[in-house]
């Protein structure tokens, strides 16, 4: 008789440990759960005019080795394109670079002193080897000290608080710092970033084609309301029927893990995240990644996808337009609202005009991501729930930044644990 694995939530790191588990043993049965109606959780996609764009962007990095290793072993390591990924700078309605050497002597927000202080900083922080070290510093801290007082107010305060909003200042160094190194690949033109042709969705559609060859289920729009132990089996109520399992890999966020289970892990603080997509006529500007000192505007990152490639491979031009928030819930009338706003707030600031909005949606993560705030790492749950079969993967393990290539690690890893069955 096969042992049952419940994997909650059908995000990279789900599909990963399920992946991992199928492939390498014949001995379980496996069933994944996941609340939405589509597989992927934040790396999913919708389907534009034929084309899948995914709902929160998304891009890797060239020290990502074990997502590669994953899309090689799926086949589809070659679909991947390696690009610049530029960045620009909008202050006072207008666009600066921020990539080369002149875009910097350029750049009006600092001054010459300031700038060449701020190359150092980079340079002292990208050879900090133990950034745990810095977990109970905050950021403001670490910056005013490494990177000086002035430089902090003019250039990062108004970046961080447009991610962070009122928890700017409980942001912790470490997540900071290992920020600063992920963001280091760089060459005079900018930095260099993967993504696949054809977007993300390849990496999903082949991950449930090999869970579902393999013999596992996936479940969706069946959210988990309750995990119960009777017997040494733990029985899971969802909102159609119930389920038993004698393993359990949960990828939810702790609050949502903390509410349905009687085994508490570690809360922390979670930022949501409200994401407009827009297709367009035309190119709005030239950089992919344009960070947003302006506070007046109603959204605060704006991606400008088609301008990461050399050649545009859509028949449209694709902008996200984000908006973090405290983690609060949205109806779809907030939602509404909000997307109004902030493509309002994207006309006035580009001068587009209606007609050269093709198309626009909106979508809202409450559980975008968590506040890496200092503490952070205590507050990092349990890789296992001690005396139990249950582990805990994907985002709130994620420390001190998220990514697709430590969620599937992480996914690979639970699931070593659960076919060496660990307690």
């Amino acid at each position: 008789m096969k042992d049952k694995v419940a994997i909650i939530g059908s995000g990279i790191s789900g599909l990963s440990a399920a992946y991992e588990i199928l492939k390498k043993s014949d001995k379980y049965k496996l069933t994944i759960f996941e609340r939405n109606p589509y597989v992927g959780g934040l790396l999913g996609s919708i389907n534009i005019d034929g084309h899948y764009i995914e709902v929160y962007y998304h891009h890797t990095f060239p020290d990502d080795d074990q997502l590669y290793i994953l899309m090689d072993e799926l086949g589809i390591r070659d679909k991947i394109r390696w690009e610049t990924g530029s960045v620009g700078f909008l202050y006072n309605k207008k666009v600066y670079g921020f990539n080369t050497a002149g875009d910097m002597l350029g750049f009006p927000v600092i001054n010459f002193f300031e700038k060449i202080r701020v190359g150092i900083s980079v340079l002292a922080a990208k050879k900090v080897k133990s950034w745990e070290e810095y977990d109970d510093i905050s950021a403001k801290e670490y910056i005013e000290k490494v990177w000086g007082k002035s430089i902090y107010k003019k250039l990062w305060a108004p970046l961080l608080k447009a991610k962070f909003g009122p928890n700017v200042e409980r942001v912790s160094a470490s997540w900071f710092i290992r920020r600063i190194q992920l963001r280091s690949h760089r060459d005079t033109k900018g930095e260099k970033l993967a993504y696949p042709e054809g977007g993300w969705q390849i990496l999903i559609d082949r991950l449930i084609e090999e869970v579902k060859k393999l013999g596992g289920k996936i479940k969706i729009q069946e959210k988990v309301k309750k995990i119960e132990k009777k017997e040494n089996i733990y029985q899971i109520k969802t909102e159609k029927r119930e389920y038993e399992a004698k393993y359990i890999i949960s990828t939810i966020p702790q609050p949502i893990f903390n509410q349905i289970s009687p085994y508490k892990i570690p809360d922390v603080s979670y930022q949501g995240c409200l994401s407009v997509i827009l297709t367009l006529t035309k190119r709005v500007q030239k950089y992919y990644w344009l960070n947003i000192s302006d506070e007046d505007l109603a959204f605060s990152v704006m991606v400008e996808h088609t301008n990461f490639f050399k050649e545009n491979p859509y028949p449209f031009h694709i902008v996200y337009l984000a908006l973090y928030t405290e983690g609060e819930e949205l109806t779809k009338e907030d939602i509404e609202k909000k997307r109004e706003e902030i493509i309002a707030s994207f006309k006035n600031t580009f001068n587009i005009r209606d007609e050269e909005i093709i198309k626009s949606f909106a979508y809202y993560s409450r559980y975008a991501g968590p506040v890496y705030e200092t503490g952070y790492k205590r507050k990092i749950p349990p890789k296992k729930i001690v005396g139990e079969y249950i582990w805990i993967a994907g985002l709130p393990r994620s420390y001190p930044e998220r990514s697709i290539n430590d969620s599937i690690s992480q996914g690979i890893e639970v699931a070593q644990e659960i076919m060496e069955d660990i307690i």
